[in-house]
């Protein structure tokens, strides 16, 4: 995750993956759909307790369609919100430095040329 993420350096013997990962098919896909998709889990797990709780002490039915625009229970209207404020705050975050420049960026950190040839290694 931290090679996902933060784009750590990965140990030596996995350099070669690490290549494979930035030069292959797709890893703008893979990239954007690990850094947009991969906190929204988590974060519904630990928002749907706050949901329930925040819904019953104010004397509403989690479950109930009152106070709500009629669509959903309440409590999938306040986890759409929960998730509307994650996709406002935390999206743009992480998708700036992203793009060809981060993967070139990312290449040159694990030791390879732009077009993945190695720099130089020693054993």
């Amino acid at each position: 995750m931290a090679y996902r993420f933060f784009g750590k350096r990965v140990p030596f013997r996995h350099r070669m993956w690490a290549r494979d990962d930035l030069t292959g098919h797709r890893y703008h896909a893979r990239n954007m759909a690990w850094r947009v998709l991969a906190p929204v889990i988590p974060f519904m797990v630990i928002m749907v307790p706050f949901t329930v709780w925040g819904t019953m002490t104010s004397g509403v039915d989690p479950w109930g369609y009152e106070y709500t625009l009629g669509f959903a229970p309440k409590i999938v209207e306040t986890l759409v919100q929960s998730f509307l404020i994650m996709a406002i705050t935390w999206w743009p975050v992480t998708l700036n430095n992203f793009g060809e420049g981060r993967r070139v960026e990312l290449l040159a950190r694990h030791d390879f040329h732009p077009d993945g040839r190695p720099v130089h290694w020693e054993k």
